[in-house]
């Protein structure tokens, strides 16, 4: 057993050594995805008690994922951590056994094309607010960062490109990736990041307020829609898509694990993004944007038409 405790009884050693385990498996792991996690099997520790994880079959499983209430992606999200735990478990010598390898995830509805703008409408989104704020939304789809991503970007992660534009680093739930941006979302990046400490983060706000921001713009662009900031990163790889850049391309800028058994015969360049992709093409919301309100110069960008469908 993990870290035994001789001098406890034995429920409450058996708790402790779960306590452990749970513990080992969050460890590392973004603050985040740790409460998201930790609060997952917690209620699962509750529903076995008093007895411990080691005595989770596929049954009690089972039985424990009818008692979860919420949404089909909800009761996913909470089953998917238990399957990992147990899977963890069973690695490092915990379990024999990994019991939740047999257990079924509820399939959630796909409503990914549901949460992808138009060009136009992330461009009524971007026309609806100015200075700071719309700043903020266009780097938020011109980079495809998760917005916890950009967030955390600090004035240090931030390195400018003499051919123009430059790259960032972000930290995201699977690491750190270099993002490259176009001159335009470079020239908007730079005027935010002006006079800051390479510590200090970029934005200067938090997750609340960049979705409070969005939906302001969304509702004076009189969109019916309610997007969230996750839209803008959904909007940004269809996008790049259909301007012409590889799936590769845009799984690592968006950084994504897999896009499947395809992707073992793509690969992208370290000097490419998808980003890129949209402000070389006639994409609406980059052409929308400019710098001239910082009093910035516009950048010497040297648009590269590639052949792709015409919006309406």
């Amino acid at each position: 057993m993990l870290n035994p405790r001789a001098a406890l009884p034995a429920h409450l050693q058996l708790d402790a050594d779960d306590a452990r385990l749970v513990a080992l498996w969050l460890h590392g792991r973004p603050a985040g995805t740790q409460r998201a996690y930790a609060a997952a099997t917690a209620r699962l520790r509750a529903f076995l008690a008093p007895l411990p994880l080691a005595a989770a079959t596929l049954g009690t499983l089972q039985a424990f994922s009818e008692t979860l209430v919420g949404s089909p992606a909800y009761r996913r999200r909470q089953l998917a951590a238990v399957k990992s735990l147990l899977h963890f478990a069973q690695r490092v010598g915990a379990l024999r056994f990994d019991v939740g390898a047999a257990l079924q995830l509820p399939r959630p509805p796909d409503r990914a094309a549901e949460r992808v703008l138009t060009e136009a409408e992330v461009a009524q989104i971007l026309a609806a607010v100015d200075g700071r704020d719309r700043a903020i939304l266009f780097l938020l789809y011109a980079s495809g960062a998760r917005v916890a991503e950009l967030v955390g970007l600090t004035a240090g992660a931030c390195v400018p490109d003499p051919r123009g534009g430059g790259a960032i680093t972000l930290h995201g739930k699977r690491g750190s990736r270099t993002v490259r941006l176009g001159p335009k979302a470079w020239a908007a990046l730079d005027r935010l990041r002006a006079q800051k400490l390479p510590q200090a983060p970029v934005l200067g706000v938090g997750i609340e307020r960049v979705r409070q921001i969005l939906a302001r713009a969304a509702t004076r662009a009189g969109l019916q829609k309610k997007p969230s900031p996750h839209w803008l990163r959904h909007s940004h790889g269809t996008h790049a898509h259909r301007a012409g850049a590889s799936a590769a391309l845009i799984r690592d800028t968006l950084g994504h694990a897999s896009i499947g058994t395809t992707d073992a015969y793509l690969r992208s360049s370290p000097d490419d993004g998808s980003g890129l992709w949209l402000e070389n093409s006639d994409n609406r919301c980059v052409g929308a944007w400019s710098p001239s309100m910082w009093g910035a110069p516009e950048p010497d960008l040297r648009k590269v038409r590639r052949s792709h469908d015409n919006l309406p």
